[in-house]
């Protein structure tokens, strides 16, 4: 199925649309059903993390090699979107998104290793983990009489900077990128993932450096400056 991006991810389209045909070759009937009536496929959100690992393979000439680490992500992706919807539900239905989460994370694990990438297990589970404390500190957060905004900022660093930075670095990492580059390019995902996160979260007050030397003036470059520099509009990745 071929399917129309925004023009922000029309360098990386053919290679996205691979990865979103491979995600419904995996999930079940149920599962699909779910996620068109929680995260339809125009949910700009989800497309952003794949998206990352992508451009930043392109840098090499190589995202054709990185279409399995943008599902990879797309599945932590879900699970994390899934299980921050559960904020405005109730009952069943909550329980019902949180299991489910759960389910697309596990179905992560279980992907790695049939794909023979026992290597990235430790990586991705270190990597849930981290999301799952940020999302701790902001919930938290927000639940306090007065927001203390360094909390937030760390908030922010676990489940949105670590996360765009570790995009970052697998798309890196399966281009054939050295481990400098793999640094470099994690470094520039972190600071993007926190101040994408700022915005979203009302605080717009935080900027990112360019890609570095080897990658400069790139569509992932422009892709970060763009949506840092837009509107704020209200998103379900918050």
């Amino acid at each position: 199925m071929n399917r129309v991006f925004p023009p922000l991810l029309q360098s990386v389209a053919s290679e996205l649309n691979n990865v979103l045909n491979k995600l419904e070759e995996i999930l079940s009937p149920l599962v699909k059903s779910l996620l068109q009536q929680e995260l339809p496929p125009q949910e700009f959100d989800l497309l952003v993390p794949p998206g990352l690992v992508l451009l930043s393979a392109s840098l090499f000439n190589q995202k054709g090699r990185a279409v399995l680490p943008a599902l990879f992500v797309m599945l932590v992706n879900i699970g994390s979107l899934l299980h921050n919807i559960t904020k405005w539900k109730m009952g069943k239905e909550k329980q019902l998104l949180i299991l489910t989460g759960d389910y697309i994370c596990g179905h992560l694990f279980q992907l790695l290793c049939e794909r023979d990438n026992f290597s990235l297990l430790e990586r991705f589970a270190r990597l849930i983990s981290i999301m799952n404390e940020g999302n701790t500190i902001l919930e938290t957060a927000r639940q306090s009489s007065g927001e203390n905004i360094q909390a937030v900022v760390e908030g922010l660093r676990r489940k949105h900077g670590v996360f765009f930075g570790e995009c970052c670095a697998l798309g890196c990492l399966f281009a054939g990128g050295t481990e400098e580059e793999q640094e470099q390019l994690y470094n520039f995902g972190v600071e993007f993932g926190i101040a994408y996160g700022a915005k979203n979260y009302g605080i717009g007050l935080f900027k990112f450096n360019t890609l570095p030397y080897f990658a400069n003036n790139t569509a992932l470059e422009m892709f970060a400056q763009e949506l840092i520099s837009s509107p704020m509009i209200h998103r379900v990745f918050t």
